[in-house]
């Protein structure tokens, strides 16, 4: 007896499915509703989660045909904005995260094997420290908190998924520029919250 339980959109079983980014894909098939198909992109916010692109058909291959698609679609939009360089940082370009008491104000690396595949990359692992728990060796909790250096958004990882604080010497060029935005941007901010 197969006791695996189904994972169901609406009254459709998800039977094909492809994450992308905060996106994931979808195609669906329904037992007793027509059309019998449906093809969506779940968009995730936190804990909630919703469809959106919906397309239904009676026909599998048409289903598939859009399925492809999108993936294909997604593929080409990511290739647009990755460097044409893609370098990953390594742990010989590290120093541990443990060797240090506050990571505050430093540029860490997120190990590129905590990161979706499609975003591996010296741009999505290089994270200038604001603050977190984790940032502090042994507080209670693990959250980072910091800016990207490529995208100069805020963003949050764990301790754990850290690789280390790069080395001066192993700091690319684009981002020692981007951390003087994102310092410059922090403290443009701190001037505006005063007053």
């Amino acid at each position: 007896m197969n006791t695996e339980e189904k994972r169901m959109f609406g009254d459709y079983e998800v039977i094909q499915s492809v994450h992308f980014g905060q996106t994931e894909i979808i195609v669906g098939e329904s037992k007793y509703k027509e059309p019998k198909y449906v093809c969506c992109d779940i968009e995730r916010s936190g804990l909630l989660q919703f469809p959106t692109n919906d397309i239904y058909d009676r026909k599998y291959l048409e289903i598939m045909k859009e399925f492809a698609k999108r993936i294909s679609d997604r593929v080409a939009e990511i290739e647009k904005t990755a460097p044409k360089d893609s370098k990953i940082i390594t742990a010989e370009q590290c120093i541990p995260v443990n060797d240090f008491k506050n990571l505050t104000g430093k540029v860490v690396v997120v190990a590129a094997d905590n990161i979706k595949r499609e975003f591996q990359n010296e741009r999505n692992q290089l994270i200038y420290v604001t603050g977190g728990n984790g940032a502090r060796l042994n507080a209670m909790g693990n959250g980072v908190f910091g800016y990207n250096l490529a995208t100069k958004e805020l963003v949050r990882w764990e301790r754990y998924d850290l690789l280390g604080v790069i080395k001066d010497e192993a700091m690319p060029e684009w981002a020692k520029e981007g951390l003087d935005e994102v310092k410059k941007m922090i403290a443009d901010r701190a001037r505006e919250e005063e007053r």
